[in-house]
């Protein structure tokens, strides 16, 4: 899923409200939400950045993986040509490939755009996308549910 709002429109609101619902109507096995930075997913060294991105992917199964700032990957990953965040990306894909697996890719409009077009085999591009208007949280959880 691909979340594109600014700061301040309930985006990690929304992910655990989704969670709520989607482990309620038994679509994931547990309801949680783990919340990243992508820099939570890179290693020290090259080579260190699968294992710590598996670590996380790992402790998100069942749940729903939430990466803010997501952009980050994309552009520090195939563009910039960083291998810690091109590994991070290629272990997300293969994450991604498991239907069981939910990952919300989150951040600023534009940047998720531009995330979404350099991606060079396009498993993000054709995935659902989640609009959230500019609501209070007490409106956010009426529209999840």
């Amino acid at each position: 899923m691909l979340s594109r709002q600014p700061t301040g429109h309930g985006k990690t609101t929304v992910a655990r409200l989704i969670a709520k619902e989607f482990h309620k109507n038994k679509i994931i096995k547990k309801d949680k939400v783990t919340e990243v930075l992508p820099n939570d997913l890179m290693g020290e060294y090259v080579g260190w950045t699968r294992r710590k991105t598996r670590e996380v992917l790992d402790k998100a199964k069942g749940g729903i993986l939430f990466i803010d700032e997501a952009y980050q990957i994309a552009s520090t990953g195939y563009s910039e040509g960083n291998p810690f965040m091109q590994e991070a990306l290629t272990e997300l894909l293969k994450y991604m490939e498991n239907p069981d697996n939910i990952v919300i890719f989150a951040g600023y409009k534009q940047e998720i755009e531009e995330m979404i077009e350099i991606n060079p085999r396009n498993e993000i591009k054709n995935r659902n996308k989640i609009r959230i208007p500019r609501l209070h949280n007490r409106h956010s959880k009426e529209c999840i549910i």
